[in-house]
């Protein structure tokens, strides 16, 4: 019988042996493992069978309406038993009696387990993002850090670009895709954290680029094509300030965006892309909700 419950400081070394072989390269759980037993907004589960941790879960409030669902992972020697499914099952109630109206998550393009069992719950793959990389620079063009005051502007182009809504109006932030609204646009420039680059005195494109964490990432990318690859090529420029001497983006998989990243410099790392769902919840308040 499985037991669904919060993780536990003492449930660390069992999570920890079960995901060491996630990938080649291991698991980055033990890495937020501690964050995540801290986070008081969203819980940390564990699956328990017969006494024995055999699974784990994070669910994250993104917003008060927006949970976010990560770190699904699974003992080998107990899957195909329907954990993976009482887990992510379990997240989705919590999310509905906790007011979410969205729930997404990512996975591999490849994984068609999970594929599979989120769309029998109703979630959409809305968006695909494959994962690049590329060298820093140590001389080129100084990108423009963008102020609050051109807010105004940037939505402008984004309109005009039309990218954001291809990308079902999500970007990439902290490995996990939320809708980029007018409030987070905001919170990212008083971050500086917005980058562009100018045609004519006009915005010929512009990126969200996080500089903090193992590596800089651009979380979002658009503009004209000329435009993106000045600036995918800038932003490797700035990168050189972080002490990893590289830079990763996330951008939607469009065949126009990609070229202009690989002219930029930019390499694919991952032959898989990270598919995105959402699904809309009916709350429990709320029956009639879509």
């Amino acid at each position: 019988m499985l037991e669904i419950r919060r993780a536990r400081p003492e449930d660390r070394e069992v999570v920890f042996s079960f995901c060491a072989h996630t990938w080649e390269d291991g698991d980055y759980i033990p890495q937020v493992w501690e964050a995540w037993l801290a986070d008081e907004e969203g819980p940390l589960l564990v699956g328990v069978w017969d006494g024995q941790v055999v699974a784990v879960e994070k669910i994250t409030r993104s917003s008060a309406d927006e949970v976010w669902l990560e770190g699904l992972r699974v003992d080998p020697r107990r899957r195909r038993q329907g954990i993976a499914r009482a887990l992510f099952h379990y997240a989705l109630e919590w999310a509905k009696s906790n007011g979410a109206r969205f729930v997404r998550l990512a996975t591999s393009s490849t994984n068609r387990t999970v594929q599979r069992m989120v769309e029998a719950a109703g979630l959409r793959h809305v968006l695909s993002c494959p994962y690049y990389q590329g060298q820093a620079l140590a001389g080129g063009e100084e990108p423009e850090r963008l102020s609050q005051e051109v807010a105004g502007e940037v939505w402008e182009r984004l309109r005009r670009w039309g990218g954001l809504e291809r990308a079902h109006h999500l970007y990439a932030h902290e490995w996990a895709w939320e809708p980029l609204t007018s409030e987070r646009l905001q919170e990212h420039l008083a971050a500086g954290q917005v980058w562009g680059v100018r045609r004519e005195g006009l915005l010929a494109a512009l990126a969200i680029f996080e500089e903090r964490g193992e590596q800089p990432t651009i979380g979002f990318l658009d503009g004209e094509n000329e435009g993106v690859i000045r600036l995918a090529r800038s932003l490797r420029f700035r990168a050189r300030r972080h002490p990893s001497g590289k830079i990763a983006a996330l951008p939607r998989e469009e065949p126009a965006l990609l070229s202009a990243l690989e002219e930029a410099g930019y390499q694919r790392v991952w032959d898989f892309s990270f598919w995105v769902y959402e699904g809309v919840l009916r709350c429990p308040d709320s029956p009639n909700s879509a």
